[in-house]
């Protein structure tokens, strides 16, 4: 590896040395914490629990009343006689 950083792409020796002595080092340490080892869950006030329900509630209620109305759309729809505009 000296070799060829050194002579065939022109590196400083004594960095290439340097930074071989830290990768050495380095490789006989632990490996790296995973991240989700410094955060903690968080559980939610009552107060967003109640909004988050709201939401949801209010979400499935749109949800039903689209699907009425594109009942109600078809079945207009079908009783129209084909070829009227």
């Amino acid at each position: 590896m000296l070799k060829f950083l050194v002579e065939e792409k022109g590196f400083n020796e004594d960095r290439v040395r340097a930074g071989a002595a830290r990768l050495k080092k380095s490789s006989k340490s632990s490996q790296q914490s995973r991240l989700d080892g410094f955060f903690k869950p968080v559980e939610r006030t009552k107060e967003e629990q109640e909004r988050l329900k709201r939401k949801n509630e209010e979400k499935v209620a749109a949800q039903k009343k689209a699907k009425r109305e594109m009942e109600k759309e078809k079945k207009v729809a079908k009783a129209k006689p084909r070829g009227a505009a």
